[in-house]
Order: structure tokens, then C-alpha cells, then sequence
């Protein structure tokens, strides 16, 4: 097995503390994930004498803060990204949903149902780059019902030591704080707009197909570019171009990230657990798996994310174990 098929395997060797005469050791946790990942199951319906239980599982991912998590997802990004060295980078932002089945008053479930009959959803927010056709996810945080995004960016910014080129964002993002903040950041910027009263007034007042004009969001700076085609595009942003259409050429550039998301469900690692450290965790497993397969993919091994997660089930031998 490759060193890039065992970053699932360190991620957990780096964050558990096991013992030597433990029953269950990390490449055991790894096999149990990664049959779920294969099998698109919950953690807590696998029954292999073979594998730990989802109950030893979960104890260990609760011996952490989500922090320490956190910080050794970074430590094993990092080592994809040397790969990119002084390239620059596009980064691009965006919130993803974790469907969440039950009843809880936990602030970390979310009302929004992003699969039919869930009560609710786990958030995370996720960072991943674009660097000449290479991508990569960077970073995630998890979002509860109190968190301010724009100091949730702003963490993410601290910790991501790349090029940047622009950051792109949805119009879930825009707003004062968060201009402010990418302008004190010295980052270039283009986000989709709100259709908020004011830009609807000026739509209305709008000659023609394209307008590009100074505005104020808030009390912060900016400009302010719609295009209309067979939508209408509304930006706003702090690049300046000459042909508009290239805001949107470089805008359905953040189209990768939806894409990486809809590509990393193919194998989600399911769970039942009310308990945030555990389904961050799985989460980032899955971040994780796809880096793995993207940096295989970019390297010449073509292969579907699907078919490269049952490989790597079978490469690391669960092929002869009794079925599930």
C-alpha cells in the first residue's frame, strides 16, 4: 500500500492514543471506516468480530476536542500541498450539510434538510483550492447555530500558507464583515451578491445587459457588477477586468467545490451519533479520501472516487473477512 492509501490510517494513528496491549489498534479503526465508506453505511450497522465496534469508535474519537482533529487534518493536508509550492491558488468557500435523523435541541443541528426526511443537518465549513486543474480540500470547520461566519473565514485564512489568488464565494457570504475582512486580508474577492432592495432598485433602473459601478455594502467599499445573460449575474468584487464576462468565467470556477462535494458522497461514512467529535470526524475522513484520490488521479491512476475506495478496501485486505 501506497503512502497516499495509508493517510486515512495516520490521520487516526495521529489523533488516537492507543495503547500497546489495546484490543483494537489504528489500521483496525481504518479497515471499520473504510468498509463504510465502500459499503455508502452507517458505522453502527457494521457487525464483523473482525473490526471494533462502532462503540469503541466513538469512544475514542470523544478523547479529543474537535481542535485536535482539526489540526492534524492540516498536518496531512499540508503534505499534498507541497505538490502546489509557489503556484498561486484559488481558493474558493462554501458551506456543506450533513444530514442529521432524530430528535435534538443540540446547537449543532441545523434546521435546513438537505436529504428527504432528516429533521435536520450537521454544518461544516469547507475550504478547497483550485491550482491549474489540480484541487484539493484545505480545511473544514463545523458551524453551529451561533457561529459568525465571517470569524469562521477568517480562522480558515489564518491557517491556509498558500499563493491566493482570488477567494470565491456564494451570496451566503456577503456581507459587510466579510468584505471588510478579505480587504484587510489583501485578498482579491468575487461573491455572488443578494438581490438586498437596493440592488433591486438598481435593476430595475438598469439600461442594457451590463453595468459596473462603486457601491457600498454596509459602510464597506466595493463594486458592484451585474451581467445579464440567461441569468442574471450580481457580484460584487474588488477585481477589475474590462470584459464583464469574465466575472463569470472565473465564477463557474466555484462550481468545483459543489462538484468535489457531490463526488465525496459517492462514498459518505455514515453514523448515527448525536456527538459533533464524531461526525466532524467522519467528515474530514471523507475530505480525506478524496485528497487521496485526487492526488492519485492528478498523478496518472484514472479511477472513479467509488471503484478507488473499494480498492483501497481491498488493498487493505478486508476482502477475506466474513461479509458484513
Amino acid at each position: 500500500m501506497t503512502n497516499n492509501q495509508k493517510t486515512v490510517g495516520l490521520f487516526l494513528g495521529i489523533s488516537f492514543s492507543i495503547a500497546r496491549n489495546s484490543v483494537w489498534y489504528s489500521d483496525d479503526f481504518t479497515r471499520l471506516l473504510v468498509r463504510a465508506a465502500s459499503h455508502d453505511t452507517y458505522v453502527e450497522v457494521i457487525k464483523n468480530d473482525y473490526l471494533p465496534g462502532p462503540d469503541s469508535l466513538h469512544r475514542r474519537i470523544g478523547e479529543n476536542p474537535i481542535t485536535v482533529y482539526h489540526g492534524n487534518f492540516h498536518e496531512l493536508t499540508d503534505k499534498y500541498l507541497k505538490k502546489i509550492g509557489n503556484r498561486e491558488v484559488i481558493l474558493i468557500l462554501d458551506y456543506t450539510h450533513e444530514p442529521f435523523y432524530g430528535k435534538s435541541s443540540s446547537y449543532w443541528i441545523h434546521e435546513y434538510k438537505p436529504e428527504k426526511g432528516c429533521t435536520g443537518s450537521f454544518r461544516f465549513l469547507v475550504a478547497s483550492i483550485l491550482c491549474e486543474g489540480e484541487r484539493f480540500f484545505v480545511d473544514c470547520i463545523p458551524a453551529n447555530l451561533f457561529s459568525d461566519t465571517a470569524k469562521l473565514v477568517e480562522r480558515m485564512l489564518d491557517g491556509i500558507k498558500l499563493k491566493i489568488s482570488v477567494v470565491l464565494l456564494d451570496r451566503g457570504f456577503a456581507s459587510e464583515d466579510m468584505i471588510r475582512l478579505l480587504k484587510a486580508k489583501r485578498l482579491k474577492y468575487l461573491m455572488l451578491c443578494p438581490e438586498w432592495t437596493n440592488i433591486h432598485r438598481i435593476l430595475k433602473r438598469m439600461n442594457g445587459s451590463y453595468l459596473k459601478q462603486e457601491f457600498k455594502v454596509g459602510n464597506t467599499d466595493t463594486t458592484l457588477v451585474i451581467v445579464k445573460d440567461k441569468y442574471e449575474w450580481i457580484f460584487v468584487t474588488n477585481i477589475h477586468y474590462y470584459h464583464l464576462n469574465k466575472y463569470i468565467r472565473i465564477y463557474k470556477l466555484r462550481w468545483n467545490i459543489e462538484t468535489g462535494f457531490r463526488v465525496q458522497d459517492e462514498a459518505r461514512i455514515k453514523s448515527k451519533s448525536l456527538s459533533i467529535a464524531v461526525r466532524y470526524f467522519l467528515f474530514l475522513i471523507g475530505l480525506l479520501l478524496y485528497n487521496v484520490w485526487k492526488y492519485l488521479s492528478d498523478s496518472g491512476q484514472k479511477m472513479q472516487f467509488k471503484r478507488f475506495v473499494i480498492n483501497f478496501f481491498d488493498l487493505m485486505g478486508l476482502e477475506s473477512m466474513p461479509n458484513t
